[in-house]
């Protein structure tokens, strides 16, 4: 009886979870193994051997791609920390999930230069997406800005120069899923004129080989 109830369980939390997950992205897409992701949303369980069995899912599973509906179904398994698995699923799908949102807030610091507070020395220069990512390549895990050794900012909030660059590498990577997700499934699609399947073909090709560039509206003129 109570292995039943365990099962039965394990199916409503997951179910409810799925539902949860829908909002993030859609459950069945698929996607290869983000390590960050799972380092952050690991967080969710309290035992050190259950984050052991879950290493050791996304590494017996390196070089797959895997959906939240995979994870969520080995979930079930683990039937003493099915709740905060499902949980560690949602967290997952919500830090390397987007949508067109990311893109236009990753958008919103190209053109513009930012300075350190203080000096007024130029530190990030956002006039390109491409400065922009070098500028702030540096600082994407929250390192400080530093002046001839002598830290400068070192604050990890939106309003430092720091904060700047963590929010937009962020928004960077869930806009590089969003997009990928999108232009596969638009391409998918029977219906699609040979016009559009030819430009989203050139969209993805240049997504997924680094060439990412923002605006979006850059790609669809290198596109047309």
């Amino acid at each position: 009886m109570k292995k039943i109830l365990l099962v039965l369980l394990s199916v409503f939390f997951c179910s409810a979870a799925m539902a949860d997950v829908k909002g993030f992205n859609d459950i069945t897409d698929t996607g290869k193994i983000d390590w960050e992701a799972v380092e952050a949303a690991v967080s969710a369980f309290d035992s050190e051997e259950t984050r052991a069995i879950m290493y050791a899912f996304f590494i017996d599973n390196e070089g797959k791609e895997l959906s939240a509906k995979d994870i969520l179904t080995y979930c079930r398994q683990m039937e003493k920390d099915v709740v905060k698995c499902a949980n560690f699923v949602k967290n997952y799908v919500s830090y390397i999930g987007g949508d067109a949102s990311d893109c236009t807030m990753a958008s919103g610091i190209i053109g513009q230069r930012f300075y350190a507070p203080r000096t007024g020395i130029s530190d990030i220069d956002a006039t390109t997406f491409n400065k922009a990512m070098v500028s702030c390549g540096p600082y994407e895990h929250g390192s400080g800005v530093y002046d001839n050794g002598k830290v400068v900012d070192n604050s990890y909030h939106i309003a430092s120069m720091v904060g700047v660059c963590v929010e937009f590498i962020n928004h960077v990577k869930k806009c590089t899923r969003h997009l990928e997700s999108y232009y596969a499934k638009e391409l998918s699609k029977t219906d699609l004129d040979a016009k559009k399947k030819k430009q989203y073909s050139c969209m993805l090709n240049l997504v997924q080989t680094g060439q990412l560039d923002l605006p979006v509206d850059k790609m669809e003129k290198k596109c047309k």
